[in-house]
């Protein structure tokens, strides 16, 4: 047994990494679509249905969409809908597939430059089992995360066979990687200083030796990475202008710079300790404002990343492990405040290879002297992957649905706004309108500035009869966000609900200026007192929107229907 694992011993953790994924990760072929973005993204998605044809390709790269330019993760959406149309199943297994291929590939190529064996396992273990990971792979709107996780790894192993034998072929393979990985996620931007940070260790392509020697390559390994910048630059500037006309960009006013340094600081640690302690993971951690001297746990960043530094030379692995989880953090730490959350658990995807890095290698190198070491390390080690693929079973079952994300969410956070706003829908969906709204009145509690939360409380409340609150919310809702039409259209039959018809009218007219699919605001007056059986003044508004438009035969057809039940109801 020890003779064949020997020999096919890398076999044999692929094999492993495979089961283990699969046990942890099958599950998800009976999960629903979320709510939470997996509408958006997918379900409502006219872009990406039926598939991949020219039109949706041309819109895939020409335009962005919910804030984001990722056309290459559109086509994979595109793919998914092609094959399975709207049975999740397929789309969250083809998640599981390619977080599959990302492990084993940061496996194989960890092994080939650094030569680790058991420390390459361990880092693509962590990395296909850690339970911050789940929100990666279980959530198909983040396919963006496992996509561009594979090109990373891709890239870095086409890097490795550039490093040993370097030609313009090699090189070309590199560039083209990158840029498809930067359209499946622009996080890939950070790779060049990642494969900077590999040249250093494993690949010592550089030193940190004083000689003329040690600067000419390292200027080299510098220069040869400016065509990998220059798409990193290129592709930052894309997604800040994207994500700053969807809205997602927040403003200086609503977060002021020293929030969000002190929050960057902070949430380098709660990263960490989430790392090695991951408990009560939530799909959203809301964003509160942190005392702004937390900012000093900065300095204390700089004080180990300062002792990390200065004993590069001794322990490489640690200041490169070190580097790469701070670095591939930065476009997403808060600094530039992209949506309203202080942190996500999707965004250590890459960055805890880093912090594996780090730990493997360290442990390989004190424990050298330890009697026994292999069944000591070994036991360690059987130990954290029963623990990690427990809690990521387990953790995996909260993504089944939106109600049970949510619910699990609002269990280990507090004043979770988001979480109550994405339950008041589930439960709008399910048409428990009591729960709704529940839900969505502790949203507006939580967080009174969202235009959308009014509108839905306001919305739920009208069908749940009690219309002067809903007009309430509905005003607060325009109040809030004036180009929200939906809003006049409701806010105008709420309105006339109440009889309160001469206040109606210039919500109604207002809701037909922005989209004249809304009708004619007299014909909606009329439609809405006939929902209530007031047929003769509904009359009066259909003559008026008649008048107005003497062609629609929708509103004669009206008129003469009315007609007829007001005939009916004399008999």
């Amino acid at each position: 047994m020890k003779a064949f694992f020997l020999k096919h011993r890398k076999l044999v953790i692929v094999l492993v990494i495979a089961f283990l994924t699969g046990v942890v990760y099958w599950q998800v072929k009976d999960h629903e679509f979320l709510l939470f973005d997996d509408y958006g993204y997918i379900v409502a998605n006219y872009y990406i249905q039926p598939g991949v044809t020219w039109e949706n390709l041309v819109w895939a790269f020409t335009r962005g969409y919910v804030a984001n330019w990722h056309p290459l993760t559109w086509v994979s959406h595109m793919i998914d809908f092609g094959l399975f149309e709207f049975d999740p199943a397929g789309h969250h297994l083809h998640n599981v597939l390619l977080h599959l291929l990302a492990s084993i590939a940061l496996f194989l190529v960890f092994e080939r430059m650094t030569g680790g064996f058991w420390q390459s396992a361990f880092v693509a273990i962590v990395f296909a089992l850690h339970p911050l990971h789940v929100e990666s792979v279980a959530w198909v709107s983040e396919r963006k995360d496992t996509l561009s996780a594979l090109f990373w790894i891709l890239i870095m192993g086409a890097y490795v066979g550039y490093s040993k034998r370097a030609g313009v072929g090699q090189y070309l393979l590199v560039l083209l990687l990158f840029a498809l990985g930067l359209m499946a996620k622009p996080m890939l931007v950070t790779l060049p200083f990642v494969l900077l940070l590999l040249d250093y260790w494993p690949l010592r392509r550089v030193s940190l030796a004083s000689s003329a020697e040690s600067r000419k390559h390292l200027y080299h390994c510098i220069l040869e990475k400016v065509p990998l910048f220059l798409l990193s630059f290129g592709s930052s500037i894309i997604t800040f202008i994207v994500q700053r006309e969807g809205g997602a960009v927040s403003t200086l006013e609503a977060f002021p710079l020293e929030v969000r340094l002190a929050n960057a600081a902070l949430s380098y640690w709660r990263y960490l300790g989430k790392t090695f302690w991951p408990a009560d993971l939530a799909v959203f951690y809301p964003l509160e404002v942190p005392n702004p001297l937390l900012a000093i746990t900065g300095a204390v960043l700089l004080v180990i990343a300062t002792i990390i530094l200065v004993r590069a030379k001794a322990f490489p692995y640690l200041a490169v492990g070190w580097l790469w989880y701070v670095g591939t953090l930065v476009p997403v730490i808060g600094i530039v405040q992209v949506g309203a959350q202080a942190m996500a658990d999707r965004y250590m995807y890459i960055p805890i290879i880093g912090v594996s890095i780090a730990v493997a290698w360290f442990l390989e190198e004190v424990t050298r002297r330890v009697p026994q070491r292999a069944l000591w390390l070994g036991g360690a080690g059987i130990g954290m992957v029963i623990a990690m693929g427990v809690l990521s079973y387990r953790q995996v079952g909260k993504w089944k649905s939106t109600e049970t994300l949510f619910e699990h969410t609002i269990s280990v956070t507090r004043n979770n706004w988001m979480a109550h706003y994405n339950l008041g829908a589930a439960y709008e969906q399910t048409t428990d309108l009591e729960k709704a709204r529940y839900h969505y009145q502790r949203t507006v509690d939580l967080y009174p500035t969202i235009a959308s939360a009014h509108y839905d409380l306001g919305k739920v409340l009208g069908m749940l009869g009690s219309h002067e609150e809903a007009v309430h919310h509905l005003l607060k809702a325009i109040e809030l966000k004036p180009s929200l039409e939906r809003a006049y259209l409701r806010a105008g039959v709420e309105l006339v609900k109440l009889r309160r018809i001469p206040e109606a009218l210039p919500y109604l007219e207002k809701a037909y200026e922005f989209n004249r699919y809304y009708g004619d605001p007299n014909h909606n007056v009329a439609l809405t007192l006939v929902g209530i059986n007031e047929l003769d003044l509904a009359l009066v508004y259909l003559r008026k929107a008649a008048a107005a438009h003497p062609d629609d035969t929708t509103i004669r057809e009206d008129i003469d229907r009315i007609r007829e039940l007001k005939k009916q109801r004399r008999k």
